[in-house]
């Protein structure tokens, strides 16, 4: 809805938008919700976009809840890549140093000193970028331009008075914004509905009402599904003298909550109440979801597909659908007034408790089913509830249930940490929930395997093992030896990928030294690598023979794959294909998706240091293509390596450059860069220098750059082909 409203002109404030930013000053659109902001925002990144030579980004601030996540929301939009162990807001600013380019900040209210902060920051270090934001009031940037975005014109006194209108006078109307705006939702809303002679009075006189403020103007053109355009304006003017909005001289937002509560008062009991109760959603969702968050005796479950129907009908709810079924969502200005309702009723905390419950049973549901053929509808369903999931990890309490629970959500909920990227966001909530000293047990221990995982991704070895290392203790304390075998397998791949050794991990014990005559951990990156395999190694045949997990059990099968790959990082090249083969077998078996391309990825490495490119070249094409459906920016590009790895033994180094930059413009995409220093940097370094010594460096780079500026569908295309000698 909100795009088509964009036909209405905003002429005056685009042409101030637009001096304001030419003279360098950022700006910010302030008004009530429901007035246009973020659609005059829009419109005026279009217009201005062509004068930058970086183009415009728009950021949603309204996603992100918290002023720690501020600068890693916007750099994610960005599609700026992390760099471990620096401030987010530094590697930002250090990427838009030199850009020319227009940044909207769109819904900042909640987070206006922290964006303030940043834009202030913005202004000294990239001096080439221009900030237009949206919030309901200033964000007290330095040299702030403040445009107050006004409701739409609206018809002149003397038309809500004439009595008789010519066809100039109903031309002339008809140019006026806001009788565009209602003439237009009123036809969608009663086909065949135009403006006459004869209804153009009531029209103006309903614009003039509503002050010309488009969200009202929009659910009073809906009405006239279910009523006459004098009805309409009767009980607009009814509800407006009860709440004196009339009245010269109120606050804009008045009219607005009028017209909300008009629809609300227009609503069944049954209807406010769940209207009431779905504003604890922050994003879409579904008729499951609000069943389970909203329904019990006062509202059945059985009643609310028609109580939904209701809402939709009367432009409460808006419905889309997709490929996983029907889904809500309300507008922020509704769902706000719902809130307001919810804590009159006392009913908020109960309501959020239930949210997060709900959505804490849908990651349990993903965490248990994820290894397995559904995996990428289960992963589409979780990128679709993002918004509810971040909703729900911010639900607080100082019961230690509800701890356990946070506990347990952020820790079920590591394929959005791992396989999507946000491994900032989910160590930001690991840790936070960790550092609250929450009470021993399975959930704790889960939690610090997981913050391990993410510690891996980010390349911060030692906390990984740390946080891995305690996590194992743990969870052998509870005697899930599972758990304990996953937090030593995250310790083992740290130590042995990265060459160095933070912990007294891959050290054996004096019994582990004596069964293998002796022999202590091998010095140097090789010698790291194979002693952390032989630990790993031990460790899963300890599992194994206690019958604590099957060989198909997710965690012994990665454990076999891990050590596929720290054998190959010492050379022991045909027993590590022997390995990882029977893993990449074991997890096709489970129909799973996202391991398997992981583990071919492992696989093809070993076939390019075995000397065969083609083997290679088809796992890594093969496993490029799962990788791109999950949108996973880093295992992408690792698959990309090896293509171009494979094209360089295969005769094909033009080729190789090509893909070397695509695989750049890829990692520039990537919100977790750490790990590609560990996964990509000897693929790709030798790779390069052989390409370099057949192309020469000139040529290199030019073909590099050709395949770095390809468009994304171009990119694939090429980078799915099949490998081909170059003559």
């Amino acid at each position: 809805m909100l795009a088509r409203v964009g036909l209405v002109d905003r002429d005056r404030e685009l042409a101030t938008v637009r001096e304001q930013v030419g003279r360098g000053r950022p700006v910010t659109l302030t008004g009530v919700g429901g007035v246009g902001k973020t659609r005059l925002a829009l419109r005026a990144a279009q217009e201005l976009r062509t004068l930058f030579r970086d183009g415009a980004w728009f950021v949603r601030i309204d996603e992100i809840r918290q002023p720690g996540l501020l600068a890693h929301g916007v750099a994610a939009a960005m599609g700026v890549a992390d760099q471990p162990r620096r401030p987010q807001a530094d590697v930002l600013l250090e990427y838009l140093a030199d850009r020319e380019a227009l940044l909207v900040l769109d819904g900042c209210e909640h987070l206006r000193e922290a964006v303030g902060e940043l834009a202030g920051r913005v202004r000294e270090d990239a001096p080439g970028v221009r900030i237009l934001a949206t919030a309901r009031q200033g964000i007290a940037m330095p040299d702030e331009y403040r445009l107050v975005v006004r409701p739409l014109p609206v018809p002149a006194d003397a038309d809500c008075e004439r009595r008789d209108f010519h066809p100039a006078d109903l031309r002339r109307l008809a140019r006026v914004e806001a009788v565009r705006l209602f003439t237009l939702r009123a036809a969608e809303a009663a086909p065949g509905f135009a403006l006459t002679a004869a209804n153009a009075r009531q029209i103006a006189l309903l614009c003039r009402r509503l002050d010309g403020v488009p969200f009202a103007i929009e659910l009073a053109a809906v009405r006239l599904r279910e009523m006459s355009l004098d009805e309409v304006l009767r009980r607009i003017g009814d509800r407006f003298a009860v709440l004196g909005a009339a009245r010269p001289g109120l606050p804009r937002h008045q009219t607005l909550r009028t017209a909300i509560g008009w629809s609300h008062e227009l609503c069944t009991p049954a209807e406010r109440l769940l209207w009431a109760r779905l504003s604890v959603f922050e994003d879409g969702f579904d008729a499951d979801a609000v069943r389970a968050v909203c329904a019990d005796d006062r509202l059945p479950a059985r009643d609310v597909p028609m109580l939904l129907a209701g809402l939709v009908d009367k432009s409460i709810l808006y419905l889309g659908d997709d490929d996983d079924g029907t889904r809500y969502r309300l507008l922020d200005t509704i769902r706000e007034y719902g809130l307001g309702w919810l804590r009159l009723l006392g009913e908020e905390q109960r309501m959020r408790r239930r949210h997060r419950d709900h959505y804490l049973e849908v990651a349990r549901r993903v965490d248990r089913e994820w290894f397995g053929a559904n995996q990428f509808v289960l992963y589409r369903g979780l990128l679709a509830n993002l918004g509810n999931f971040r909703t729900a990890l911010g639900y607080e309490s100082v019961a230690d249930a509800d701890r356990r629970a946070s506990m347990e959500l952020a820790a079920a909920l590591w394929p959005l940490w791992i396989v999507r990227g946000l491994t900032r966001e989910g160590r930001y909530h690991l840790e936070r929930l960790l550092d609250d000293e929450p009470p021993p047990g399975l959930e704790r221990a889960r939690a610090r395997c997981h913050l391990a995982w993410v510690a891996f991704a980010r390349a911060d070895v030692e906390s990984a093992c740390e946080s891995a290392e305690t996590a194992r203790s743990e969870a052998l304390d509870l005697g899930d030896h599972l758990l304990a075998l996953r937090a030593r397998m995250i310790a083992c791949v740290s130590v042995g990928t990265s060459g160095h050794l933070p912990s007294p991990l891959a050290a054996p014990s004096p019994a582990v030294r004596e069964s293998r005559g002796g022999a202590e951990a091998g010095s140097g990156p090789h010698g790291l690598a194979r002693e952390a395999a032989l630990v790993l190694s031990d460790t899963l045949d300890d599992v194994l023979a206690g019958d604590a997990g099957r060989p198909d059990d997710l965690d012994p099968l990665l454990a076999l794959g891990v050590i596929g790959l720290l054998l190959d990082r010492c050379g022991e090249l045909d027993r590590a294909a022997d390995l990882l083969v029977r893993a990449v077998e074991l997890c096709a078996g489970n129909g799973d998706l996202w391991w398997w391309s992981h583990l071919d990825w492992i696989l093809a490495c070993v076939e390019l240091r075995r000397g065969r490119p083609v083997e290679a070249s088809g796992r890594a094409r093969a496993a490029l293509a799962v990788k791109l459906e999950f949108q996973d920016a880093i295992g992408a590009a690792m698959q990309l390596e090896v293509l171009a790895a494979a094209a360089v033994a295969l005769g094909g180094p033009v080729r190789a450059a090509r893909l070397h930059g695509i695989a750049s413009a890829v990692l520039r995409t990537a919100t977790t860069p750490g790990l590609s220093v560990l996964a990509l940097g000897d693929v790709h370094a030798e790779a390069e220098r052989a390409a370099r010594e057949r192309l020469g460096d000139m040529a290199y780079e030019r073909e590099r750059d050709f395949g770095a500026a390809l468009d994304q569908e171009a990119a694939v295309a090429y980078a799915l082909a099949p490998d081909t000698a170059e003559t």
